[in-house]
């Protein structure tokens, strides 16, 4: 099968490869045209970018490839994109993050750059998006998550000092989350408070909630959780510990209903 007919390329540990050859034809410099799959991890020599002309690409993975500029597709196939560990992300001009109508997962991670997909606007139909490793809460949460009715799944951490409740409160009112929201991941924010009740009541879907190392964390939403909630796990979160003891602590009264609780 010649090399550009490939729909999956997967490379990992290759620790001495620095450059990417593109394939060289008669025609000059072709790129995968039927590449349905694009997976690099470890990687941390390899420089430059990835070809462009990826129009099949369903898939993109990069990982820990500290030397690798990577460009956000702008192909409506494209549906999962995991970066995690780049030198720079960046976006073309013409590429228009709201027009990916397919991309449903999105996970953006200690990539330089990336504040732009803040600026911009994510794509509307995601169902699962996580970001890491975020230095200031404002500019994500002004673009209004609830703008996303289909999101599931959120994961956000960071060192962001400007994350005192969440969701943050602004002097117009709540940052609003997806009522959608069925998995709710918070982890390293250092001067977390407390959650906001009015910022809870909406999710009435809310299945699964994960809060760690945070470590001003002293209180829960006053009037609880929801209702909806199966599964709350909570580490790092020291102020927090005596305060939720079974039948005795401060906050025990909040979480007694929910069916499986780790702290």
């Amino acid at each position: 099968m010649p090399f550009p007919l490939l729909e999956t390329l997967y490379f990992e540990n290759m620790e001495n490869w620095k450059d990417w050859f593109p394939i060289e034809t008669n025609n000059g410099i072709e790129g995968f045209p039927h590449l349905k799959e694009l997976i690099i991890r470890r990687c941390p020599k390899l420089e430059g970018k990835i070809p462009d002309n990826l129009p099949s690409l369903a898939k993109l993975v990069i990982g820990k490839c500290d030397q690798l500029i990577v460009s956000i597709p702008g192909h409506q196939m494209l549906n999962e994109l995991n970066i995690d560990k780049c030198k720079e992300l960046v976006r073309k001009s013409e590429v228009d993050l709201k027009s990916l109508s397919c991309l449903h997962k999105l996970s953006i991670s200690y990539c330089k750059g990336f504040t732009f997909l803040l600026e911009d606007g994510f794509p509307p139909n995601l169902t699962s998006l996580f970001i890491r490793d975020l230095k200031v809460t404002k500019p994500l949460f002004m673009f209004r998550l609830q703008r996303l009715p289909s999101l599931r799944e959120l994961v956000i951490s960071g060192n962001a000092s400007d994350m005192v409740s969440f969701p943050p409160e602004e002097q117009e009112g709540m940052m609003s989350l997806p009522k959608s929201l069925i998995d709710l991941k918070i982890f390293d924010f250092p001067n977390l408070n407390y959650l906001s009740a009015e910022g809870f009541q909406c999710l009435t879907s809310l299945e699964c909630l994960t809060i760690r190392s945070c470590e001003k964390l002293e209180s829960f939403p006053k009037g609880g959780f929801p209702l909806s909630l199966l599964k709350l796990q909570i580490s790092g979160c020291p102020l927090l510990h005596e305060q939720c003891r079974s039948n005795k602590g401060r906050l025990w009264p909040l979480i007694a209903h929910i069916p499986y609780i780790e702290i």
